[in-house]
């Protein structure tokens, strides 16, 4: 299983709420009340420590957006409480399919990164690395590569 193949599994076990579990563990019509109180506490509490192991080894960004020249996403990891905001700094690599054109890096602290106009030649296209590091461990995640042009977002990937 890859981290991308981790981050998915995360992303779709965070949309069960813990009302999600107890409804479906009260579907299995279980004659003990406290046992399908167990039950639902167990998967809860195993739904958080599988989010919180992929969400931390892979890069947790998701729900990419331009609007008003910026391109938003959100940081699963902080949305989640897995993470914390403060000390949470974004490092971007722009790169131009211009060969002319040099890398531009920043970093930004909020989950959000104002696109410049000129990073895309008429027609062209350019490619936003974004990496996530967190005070607590100073160590950059794994890219996510998110594809631009003048048309909007052409493609998101998660690096392995």
């Amino acid at each position: 299983m890859t981290r991308s193949d981790g981050f998915w599994a995360a992303k779709l076990l965070m949309s069960f709420s813990d009302a999600d579990i107890r409804a479906i563990v009260k579907a299995g019509q279980y004659s003990d009340s406290k046992d399908a109180e167990t039950i639902a506490k167990a998967l809860s509490e195993r739904r958080d420590m599988i989010v919180r192991y992929w969400l931390t080894r892979s890069n947790p960004l998701d729900g990419f957006t331009i609007s008003g020249g910026k391109l938003f996403f959100k940081d699963l990891a902080v949305e989640s409480g897995f993470a914390d905001k403060a000390g949470t700094v974004y490092s971007v690599e722009v790169a131009s399919d211009d060969p002319k054109e040099k890398p531009t890096s920043l970093k930004v602290t909020e989950p959000s990164v104002s696109l410049v106009p000129r990073w895309i030649r008429e027609n062209g296209e350019a490619r936003l690395l974004i990496r996530v590091e967190r005070a607590a461990s100073k160590k950059l995640s794994p890219a996510v590569t998110v594809r631009w042009n003048a048309a909007g977002i052409q493609g998101i990937r998660h690096e392995d």
